[in-house]
């Protein structure tokens, strides 16, 4: 670019930059970065450049270069935008640096620049991951004071955390709130359904989430997935309760659900823990399915 005799100008940088960031090339969008910094300014780089540097480092993992350019850009005058902000506090998050990501959003909150849905439920969806059920509502609650949007990502982000800890009466409370099922997508009102019946799952017996399935259902269009299915079967499958799995398959085949892999986990489990175990039923079910990998992956592989 400087050979030929082009000037290192603002949309020129960012373009160069982008670029770099695009092709997941972090180390040489650092390098064009300093060079281009040196060569007209960083207010000519602005808050694009610098943001598509930290983006460039978010893809990659590495929070702590990435946080280091946030500092940079403050240190050269470079306002940093949300999109910096959240940037950093995603590449945080993809390190299991929780804390670090929630430290920067209460920053944010304090300083500026105000954190938007995504800065939420980025953060939102990791105490998911860690079933911290308490956390994320202090966070949906600080959420809703700032932007006032009821977003349904990020409540459904509450629910989980708070099934995943086998919570069942906070995501019965939190089930409360949701919003009007006929403002929901179906595939919504879906992940809505399985989280709550995942939290009886986690704590309780088949008998119980059959009885909230029963609940959920009664009058309701149909909203059933293979993972919901899956979730009902986990109980009678630890259980080896076979001929109750192989019922819940038939009746999943029957409303045109297409079993998944997550399903064939359920129903090969149920087999080997039945009394006496079924090796032969198991043996020739996996055969049957076709899908020599679905034995090896667990329900988190069937997708709402």
């Amino acid at each position: 670019m400087f050979r030929a005799g082009l000037a290192a100008d603002g949309p020129l940088c960012v373009a160069l930059l982008g670029a770099c960031a695009r092709r997941g090339d972090a180390l040489r969008a650092e390098a064009w970065l300093r060079r281009l910094a040196a060569a007209a300014g960083t207010a000519e780089l602005g808050t694009r450049g610098f943001t598509a540097v930290i983006g460039a480092l978010m893809n990659v993992g590495d929070a702590d270069r990435a946080h280091g350019w946030l500092r940079e850009m403050e240190a050269s005058g470079v306002q940093p935008d949300v999109v910096s902000y959240t940037a950093v506090v995603q590449a945080h998050l993809k390190a299991g640096r929780a804390a670090e990501a929630e430290a920067l959003l209460h920053r944010m909150r304090a300083e500026g620049p105000r954190p938007n849905a995504l800065s939420y439920g980025l953060v939102l969806g990791a105490l998911a991951e860690r079933c911290d059920g308490a956390a994320a509502e202090r966070w949906y609650a600080a959420m809703l004071a700032d932007i006032g949007l009821p977003d349904t990502v990020a409540h459904n982000a509450v629910l989980a955390a708070c099934a995943r800890a086998a919570d069942a009466a906070r995501v019965e409370l939190w089930l409360g709130r949701t919003m009007p099922v006929g403002r929901l997508r179906p595939d919504e009102v879906t992940y809505t359904g399985n989280t709550v019946l995942d939290a009886y799952a986690r704590g309780g017996s088949g008998e119980e989430v059959e009885a909230r399935f029963l609940q959920l259902t009664a009058g309701a269009e149909p909203w059933v997935s293979a993972r919901t299915f899956a979730i009902r079967m986990r109980p009678w499958a630890y259980a080896g309760d076979s001929a109750r799995v192989e019922q819940q398959w038939r009746e999943m085949e029957a409303l045109g659900v297409r079993p998944e892999a997550c399903n064939m986990w359920a129903l090969l489990t149920a087999l080997a823990r039945a009394r006496p175990p079924r090796a032969e039923a198991a043996a020739r079910r996996y055969q049957e399915s076709g899908r020599p990998q679905a034995a090896r992956r667990t329900t988190t592989s069937c997708a709402r």
